[in-house]
């Protein structure tokens, strides 16, 4: 529905992904009829997250299950923004998820609920907005923040993850590649 502010979480839905906090956030925002947040994905808590939704009765949260990657582009195309929330954790704030990078791919705004890496590249890149990892009031004020922002600001910031991707991802993964392909000559 193109009035409605469609955030997209794609991926897996597991402990490390802090679903608690998106779905506390969703709560919080729930008066504002135009946002919605879909869980696009599968994983260990997939029953825990449907579960709460349905006692919770949260009703801007919506659990999608699993779509073949070739669909996914179509998904990416039809959000308004993409959603990333880690855990807080020494470990996983020196990761960073390949779904950032598919979501830097994209060219959409991503709102991210995380420390370290991920937050540092997403501020480098000035490709969205970043909030501490499990903090739900931070969370839904960053979503907010993104749902008043106007196309072009929008759409800036996904041209600005795009940019960052093309510049530092795909040579990382052409160099990666080309090893290979000399390594194999070299064999």
């Amino acid at each position: 529905n193109s009035n409605k502010f469609n955030i997209i979480f794609a991926g897996n839905l597991g402990k490390a992904q802090s679903l608690s906090t998106i779905l506390d956030a969703a709560k919080i925002l729930e008066k504002y009829k135009n946002i919605e947040i879909f869980l696009v994905g599968d994983g260990s808590m997939y029953n825990w997250v449907k579960l709460s939704i349905k006692e919770r009765n949260i009703s801007n949260i919506k659990l999608t299950g699993k779509f073949d990657q070739i669909d996914m582009g179509y998904i990416y195309n039809s959000s308004s923004a993409l959603l990333l929330s880690l855990n807080k954790s020494e470990i996983l704030s020196l990761t960073v998820p390949a779904k950032l990078q598919t979501y830097m791919h994209s060219s959409k705004p991503i709102i991210c609920s995380a420390d370290g890496e991920v937050a540092k590249i997403i501020n480098d890149a000035n490709c969205g907005i970043v909030c501490e990892s499990e903090n739900p009031e931070k969370l839904a004020s960053s979503i907010f923040t993104m749902y008043k922002m106007d196309n072009d600001k929008l759409k800036k910031l996904g041209s600005n993850g795009r940019k960052y991707f093309d510049e530092n991802f795909e040579i990382k993964n052409l160099s990666n590649e080309l090893i290979k392909i000399f390594k194999n000559l070299n064999d």
